[in-house]
């Protein structure tokens, strides 16, 4: 088990969460070979479709960026931004 500090904290800018986003669709693309587009998966998504891990995750991503795109209130995009912080173990 790591311990705490073999932990890092990334913090994702809207440049990089474009990319993740499209690594989901270029992920998507290859498992189905369907073109899905995050727009248009977060339409089906949200319709009731995607309901597995994979689709919570690509979901959350998408609507962190819809948050901070709509938004002036530092409050609302602090929690875009906490969104897009995880942490991934170091080593």
């Amino acid at each position: 088990m790591k311990s705490r500090r073999d932990i890092k904290i990334i913090h994702l800018d809207e440049s990089q969460l474009h990319r993740l986003l499209r690594s989901f669709e270029d992920q998507y693309l290859e498992a189905s070979g369907e073109h899905l587009d995050s727009t248009a998966f977060y339409e089906r998504y949200t319709a009731g479709e995607f309901d597995h891990p994979y689709g919570m995750i690509w979901a959350t991503y998408f609507e962190a960026l819809q948050r901070r795109r709509e938004t002036d209130d530092p409050d609302v995009r602090a929690i875009g931004e906490a969104v897009t912080s995880f942490a991934v173990p170091v080593g």
